[in-house]
């Protein structure tokens, strides 16, 4: 090769990394001194800052057969020591588990702190925060994110995730996942971040939800003692987010967070119940809870349905202590948002008029859904509340094929007043009275529901729709009352500060139409507390 088409070559590869001379060189094979001057040769002055093109992707391969791939992916302050045992159990379940561990660091910056005029006592500065940038040598072997030796480090795990690791965000950062819907394009990402977050974003109806996730920490907290660093320690978390591929390019994602001890819980294959990893040991339990995502029985996908309620399915699967339903019953036959004539005689049509036929309906998935040795709680829930307003508002001598169980319905419901029941509700008498089942638990509207004690309560009897002060409820605005809460209600998959929102398993329902940040997301509540959101794909798989 003469000296020009080598120059030649130097040129094309310095383009194609983007003007990044280090992953060019990497590409032909060349030493770097020669590759730089080659393109002195070309005219070409490398940038000392900045890149021509956005930063390629690390194109990680898929497994192969039946294999799958792991990843725990965690993220590293400068200038802190690691959380030794979690850094342990990390390593435990990445030996068990066959996961690879991938930090990816990040800097913040204490020399405002350290300049401060007064000091409280006891937090007198570090000279090496002001005079360096170091990291923990445990994590050595773990880092990911740094190009001049990976090439890239974005990461694409699976064709539409991506695992983030070039991401510096502030430890401050009150909401980490603010503007990055769309920073992987139609990918979901993996962010490196210290808090736990989680956000869906809308996609075309053909491809599911884009949701972007932030991983926790392997370090321990390390903050300015202002109002920014004491919020972050307050919500600095523990943990990471595992990553599981197949061959065919499908991916899940859980986050898991650990205790101050470092020990946490999750939900690998092929196993049931959760494993429970504490000082190098992996072990099994069993969930306190899962919260499903909104029910809506009629309209409900029925490979879903089989997926979460079927022999050996996810809640077999999972074995949980309880399981908490919302939405359990649309009431699309005579709902008051569809009373137009053109909806109300569509239904007609395809005969999904009949308020009786959809509650023998709710009944007998509420039967499949019931488990001897599962506790089946039912959350005060608007569309369940439905019926009550049918009641109060409908005709029957306008409702001809309803009339009877509307006269009977609302006979139950004046005896039950008389009698002092004022929390009578409609969805509960119409389905009590099909099941065989007496030990469903239904909530009255602003019942609490609690599970764990102490500082490991979780909240899992709001639905969302009400929220503080009368107000409509949002996952933002239940974020605010401080509690730790599992909510429903939005059908998209959401984690809030210690709110945690689920989806819902009617993805097609027909008056949803657009683009779509649904999903079939639940959430599981652990022993010690901890929680993660479980997402299924539309053939109801939920993880490898």
């Amino acid at each position: 090769m003469t000296p020009e088409e080598k120059t030649q070559k130097v040129v094309e590869a310095y383009y194609e990394a983007g003007g990044n001379v280090t992953e060019a060189a990497r590409l032909i094979n060349m030493k770097r001194s020669t590759f730089r001057d080659h393109l002195d040769a070309a005219g070409i002055k490398p940038l000392k800052s900045g890149r021509i093109s956005m930063l390629p992707d690390n194109v990680r391969n898929l497994p192969q057969g039946k294999a799958i791939k792991r990843y725990l992916l965690t993220a590293a302050q400068n200038n802190t020591p690691v959380n030794e045992r979690f850094l342990t159990n990390l390593e435990a379940y990445a030996a068990k588990f066959d996961a690879e561990i991938m930090i990816s660091r990040f800097t913040y910056n204490k020399a405002s702190y350290s300049n401060a005029k007064s000091v409280k006592p006891g937090k007198q500065p570090i000279a090496a925060d002001v005079e360096e940038c170091w990291f923990d040598q445990r994590i050595e072997r773990y880092i990911c994110d740094d190009d001049t030796i990976h090439g890239s480090c974005r990461y694409r795990l699976a064709p539409d995730l991506l695992w983030c690791a070039e991401m510096n965000i502030l430890p401050t950062a009150s909401r980490p996942l603010s503007g990055l819907a769309t920073y992987g394009g139609q990918a979901s990402c993996v962010f490196p971040h210290v808090k736990i977050a989680l956000e869906s974003t809308a996609t075309d109806k053909k491809r599911p939800a884009q949701i972007n996730y932030t991983t926790g920490s392997v370090t321990v907290r390390n903050y300015i003692a202002k109002k920014a660093g004491l919020k972050a320690e307050f919500h600095h978390v523990y943990g990471a987010a595992v990553v599981e591929v197949n061959s065919d390019g499908e991916w899940w994602v859980r986050q898991i967070i650990a205790d101050d001890k470092g020990s946490f819980y999750d939900l690998p294959g092929p196993g049931r119940g959760c494993v429970h990893v504490h000082n190098g040991q992996v072990d099994t339990a069993s969930p306190l809870a899962a919260v499903i995502g909104d029910a809506h029985f009629e309209e409900a996908d029925s490979e879903l349905v089989h997926a979460v309620w079927g022999q050996d399915r996810f809640i077999d699967t999972i074995e949980a202590q309880t399981q908490v339903l919302h939405d359990i019953h649309s009431f699309r036959a005579q709902n008051h948002h569809e009373r137009k004539f053109s909806s109300r005689y569509k239904k007609f049509v395809r005969g999904q008029d009949n308020v009786v036929d959809e509650v023998t309906l709710v009944a007998d998935c509420m039967a499949m859904a019931h488990r001897d040795w599962c506790a089946m709680v039912v959350v005060s829930s608007n569309h369940d509340r439905h019926g009550d307003r049918w009641l109060d508002e409908m005709d029957y001598r306008a409702d001809i094929p309803n009339a009877k169980f509307f006269l009977q319905a609302q006979l139950a419901r004046v005896e039950a007043y008389e009698s002092g029941e004022f929390n009578w509700n409609f969805t509960k008498w119409a389905v009590s009275r099909l099941l065989e089942q007496d030990d469903i638990r239904w909530l009255d509207r602003d019942e609490s529901f609690i599970v764990g004690a102490g500082t490991r309560e979780v909240q899992l009897g709001m639905h969302g729709d009400d929220g503080p002060n009368g107000s409509r409820g949002t996952t933002n605005s239940f974020a605010n009352v401080g509690a730790r809460i599992v909510k429903a209600h939005d059908h998209q998959a959401a984690i809030r500060d210690g709110v945690y929102s689920v989806g819902t398993i009617a993805l097609d329902a027909e008056y949803a139409v657009g683009p779509s940040s649904w999903s079939a997301t639940h959430c599981v509540v652990y022993p010690n507390g901890k929680r993660t959101l479980v997402t299924m794909d539309r053939n109801g798989k939920w993880r490898a």
